[in-house]
């Protein structure tokens, strides 16, 4: 399973509920502990990361 690669990582926490919820790439990448209310259980998804353009220019 793909999520096995993450464990014991910085990453694994933000996967597991990834996957668990359905979340998008920068949705997930977007995710902050002040976005998690353990006490409710509530997760809310206020910002998301995402890139503009492809990398670096081609070389000439």
């Amino acid at each position: 399973m793909p999520i096995n690669h993450v464990k014991g990582t910085f990453w694994h926490a933000r996967w597991v509920i990834a996957c668990f919820y359905g979340l998008l790439q920068g949705e997930a990448l977007g995710l902050r502990w002040s976005n998690v209310n353990l006490e409710t259980g509530e997760l809310q998804i206020r910002e998301l990361l995402q890139t503009m353009g492809c990398g670096s220019p081609a070389a000439k």
